[in-house]
């Protein structure tokens, strides 16, 4: 099966283009990222620098109001327009994992799961709570299958011990997939 993303086009132009390239389900994406670039000072990735350098920055992650609900509406447009036709919906949403080493940024972070590993949790639960929300309102709907989205590991292996994706990312990512999983909804990871 052929996934890709391309949610930059409305529904119906995105169903052609998927048709046309042979691609068998669209993604939507889910995702919600506070933002964590500053163009006024270089332009760096995401994960360099971050925006949360301790407790007093945490009230900079949180959930937009309303987000769920925008989010599933995308959702329903792209169930409505595909409906009937060759092509699915495989909406994605990330996890914890790199959301909250792109808001601590990547070096602040990896001392942080030494030095303050509760502010480490507390932000890996808010973007939880959220991917929580997502796939509970995601189970309600008839999709074809979902993304999980998360970047743990690079091409020598996991960025952290082992221990870290056990004991943080795996509880909290069965969470968040278990309304879909219930449903039987095939999940795919990037």
């Amino acid at each position: 099966m052929a996934i890709w993303s391309s949610t930059m086009l409305p529904p119906a132009e995105n169903l052609k283009f998927l048709q046309t390239t042979g691609v068998d389900a669209a993604t939507p994406m889910l995702t919600w990222l506070p933002s964590v670039r500053d163009y006024k000072e270089e332009i760096i990735s995401y994960d360099q620098k971050g925006i949360v350098k301790g407790w007093e920055d945490v009230d900079k992650v949180k959930i937009p109001p309303l987000r769920v609900e925008k989010m599933m509406e995308l959702v329903d447009w792209y169930l409505e327009v595909f409906k009937g036709t060759d092509v699915g919906v495989g909406p994605m949403c990330r996890s914890c994992f790199c959301n909250t080493y792109e808001v601590l940024g990547m070096e602040n972070f990896m001392l942080k799961l030494y030095d303050d590993i509760k502010l480490v949790k507390h932000i890996m639960d808010i973007f939880t709570d959220y991917g929580i929300k997502i796939t509970k309102e995601l189970s309600k709907r008839d999709i074809d299958c979902f993304w999980l989205d998360d970047d743990l590991a690079f091409n020598n292996g996991f960025l952290v011990e082992p221990k870290f994706i056990k004991d943080l990312w795996i509880p909290r990512t069965e969470a968040m997939l278990k309304p879909l999983k219930e449903k039987g909804i095939p999940i795919y990871m990037h």
